[in-house]
């Protein structure tokens, strides 16, 4: 916590920045640089472990401010790296819960489909057994 304080304090303390009161923008902006930085730096020290990659909030935060336009983040080549990586292993994680969703989906007509016979047959099977004990009573 205290590392991350002193980051914000050196990017909002750089020349030409404007100071926190008079743009609120650039804490924000700078906040967002502390993040991308620490996360990267989180992901090197992992040696690379998909496990530190960027997912979720912080993921949809790089991807926002990187975006072209006013104030948007100049990443260095690690961050444009780690930001990559972190994009394609959620493409790769929304393609297999895509696939899983359409076995899913599978298997649920296959079951559906099954099922109907499975309870047709019953049916009939009490009927015949219905039948069967009528006829030995009237034999009797």
């Amino acid at each position: 916590m205290a590392r991350t304080i002193e980051r914000l304090r050196t990017v909002l303390s750089a020349p030409g920045r404007p100071t926190a009161r008079t743009d609120g923008t650039a804490v924000i902006a700078a906040t967002r640089r502390v993040a991308i930085a620490e996360a990267t730096q989180l992901w090197l020290d992992s040696r690379e472990d998909e496990s530190a990659l960027a997912r979720g909030v912080l993921l949809q935060a790089m991807r926002d401010a990187t975006q072209p336009g006013a104030g948007s983040l100049q990443l260095t080549s690690t961050e444009e790296r780690f930001l990559a990586a972190s994009v394609e292993r959620a493409r790769a994680e929304e393609r297999t819960v895509r696939q899983r969703t359409r076995r899913l989906a599978v298997l649920a007509t296959v079951t559906s489909l099954r099922a109907v016979p499975a309870a047709t047959l019953t049916v009939v099977a009490g009927n015949a057994r219905a039948e069967a004990l009528l006829a030995r009573e009237e034999a009797l």
